[in-house]
């Protein structure tokens, strides 16, 4: 019976571990490398998303923002001719019972207020706030922007305690059901603004502070409407964005 050998595999020498563990290192450096690249790639498109949407939000604040200060000045206009009618009233003038009436339900009652458009910048803080926004120059920037929006949102407060006082007051010297083909509705709207002199006095300077609330608001508005301008001139330079 013949009896053969076994052969022995060559041992590898310890350069060739050493060689084995270097590669797997390089692939996973190298894999890590790429993943980082591709977190920085994406973080970079979305923050060109962010500004490119602020920019938008910006554009949509200084156009909702002319179109309401030009509404600001009628209403204040309008609320200098209800003044000067309840002074120059004589109630058993239809006319100027009427012109009255119409001043007040047109400039008296609504607010022009400007909603500012906040998208963009909840989103931002929705996904860790500024961070994703890397040029400081511009996070300051439209950071304080933001913070000045929130200060006009405080005045829209005050607007509407004004507004809602004067409301209140005219239920006590105006008849809601006024109306001049009324015979009977007419002459209680005389009697209540003819009985009631402290309370006309009264709704006169509400009149006047609502008015005077108004002018801060939009001074601030037109204050804002400057300062949005500057915030996309900032952005577009700093981001080389025609």
């Amino acid at each position: 019976m013949e009896v053969h050998a076994h052969s022995h595999t060559e041992r590898k020498k310890w350069t060739h571990y050493i060689w084995e563990f270097f590669m797997l290192f390089l692939a996973v450096f190298c894999g890590f490398l790429a993943e980082n690249e591709r977190e920085h790639y994406v973080e970079h498109q979305r923050e060109k998303q962010y500004i490119r949407s602020l920019i938008n939000d910006l554009s949509k604040d200084t156009i909702k923002i002319q179109a309401m200060t030009l509404m600001g000045k009628e209403a204040m206009k309008g609320l200098d001719s209800l003044v000067h009618a309840f002074d120059t009233l004589s109630v058993k003038d239809d006319d100027q019972l009427q012109k009255l009436y119409s001043l007040f339900f047109t400039w008296g009652t609504t607010p022009y207020i400007v909603p500012f458009t906040d998208r963009t910048i909840s989103q931002l803080k929705s996904a860790g706030g500024m961070r994703l926004i890397r040029n400081q120059k511009v996070s300051d920037k439209v950071t304080t922007y933001y913070e000045a929006a929130n200060l006009c949102k405080e005045q829209v407060t005050v607007y509407f305690a004004d507004l809602n006082t004067l409301i209140e007051l005219s239920y006590k010297i105006l008849d809601k059901l006024y109306n001049e083909t009324s015979h009977v509705n007419m002459i209680l709207a005389r009697k209540l603004i003819a009985d009631n002199p402290q309370n006309v006095r009264e709704f006169i300077n509400r009149t006047q502070d609502l008015k005077e609330v108004i002018g801060n608001y939009h001074e601030l508005l037109f204050q804002m409407e400057a300062f949005a301008k500057q915030v996309i001139t900032t952005i577009k330079k700093e981001y080389h964005l025609k």
